[in-house]
């Protein structure tokens, strides 16, 4: 008789055992089936463009939201092992839940806000940088800073779409375009004060070699700081000589004869290299190119005031 009881209380037992694990399981389903259906809608109201931005963690919880299911159905006849198992299965799938949950929601509150706050801060930065420069580039690159308003505004428009990697991807073409634009700014002007200092020596020196100017130096093409400035003085007995200054270097056209033109020439450079420290050499057109206008010494530039270009 006490073996029969004892058998009794040990099946007593293990039928509890297997309440208490299938009250569990059911426990751990009901959790996981909530977990999806908030799943399903947070994943519903995330825009294309966060998708867009975040893939892999909207994927991973994508693919977990499609396959969760609960298991087989068991009751209190199933083994105690096979109750076991489904409690251990169960409750892996709800962690694994419950951890893209998690990165779902870091991405929402955290990773995309601040994703968006560095990409608005870079465009105000450009911006800044922009405005900053913004004589220097009027001068040389005016389309740039016309441009500069619709630029920002697609930007914005990325990231009012949460579209965080074209936003990227325009802010980042953007910042390379000013940088080129600055640099080659910064050059055009060193360019443009050379041939200013140049202007003022050649003009110092034809008046005292006894030219007279037949009019106010002037664009090749009124308001173009890229184009030319030409200069024309009359020699009197000899005709007009006119130069034409680009960035880069002078060209010149002259009325008068060949041997008196390059000894007047020949004066204009010793007089620039003497005073001004301008080294020239005029020669023949077909003849090698000359050197690159330059200046020797650490002279002062002259006062803005002693050079004017008409831009009429």
């Amino acid at each position: 008789m006490s073996g029969y009881k004892y058998s009794q209380i040990a099946l007593q037992r293990e039928r509890q055992q297997k309440l208490d694990l299938l009250e569990q399981l059911a426990e751990t389903e009901q959790e996981a089936q909530g977990l999806q259906q908030e799943m399903t809608r947070m994943l519903a109201e995330l825009s294309p463009g966060l998708r867009a931005s975040f893939a892999a963690p909207i994927a991973q919880a994508e693919k977990w939201q499609q396959q969760w299911s609960a298991g087989p159905k068991l009751t209190i006849n199933a083994s105690l092992g096979e109750i076991e198992g489904a409690l251990q299965t169960a409750r892996q799938q709800l962690a694994a839940g419950q951890s893209r949950v998690k990165e779902l929601v870091q991405v929402i509150t955290h990773t995309a806000p601040a994703r968006e706050q560095a990409l608005q801060c870079q465009s105000a930065e450009l911006a800044a940088r922009l405005q900053g420069a913004g004589e220097l580039l009027q001068t040389w690159f005016p389309d740039l800073l016309q441009e500069a308003a619709g630029r920002r505004r697609q930007v914005q428009d990325a990231l009012e779409a949460q579209e965080y990697e074209a936003a990227a991807r325009q802010l980042y073409q953007w910042e390379a375009e000013i940088a080129e634009r600055l640099a080659q700014s910064h050059e055009l002007q060193a360019q443009q004060e050379r041939r200013l200092y140049v202007l003022t020596g050649l003009r110092q020196i034809c008046v005292e070699l006894g030219f007279a100017e037949t009019g106010v130096p002037h664009y090749e093409r009124p308001g173009d700081l890229r184009s030319a400035i030409i200069y024309t003085v009359d020699t009197f007995d000899e005709g007009d000589i006119r130069f034409s200054l680009g960035l880069d270097g002078i060209q010149t056209h002259s009325e008068i004869r060949e041997d008196y033109c390059l000894a007047e020439f020949d004066k204009l450079s010793a007089a620039l290299e003497e005073q001004y420290g301008i080294r020239t050499q005029f020669q023949r057109v077909g003849e090698a190119a000359p050197e690159r206008l330059r200046q020797k010494g650490e002279k002062d530039l002259p006062d803005e005031g002693t050079t004017r270009v008409s831009e009429a």
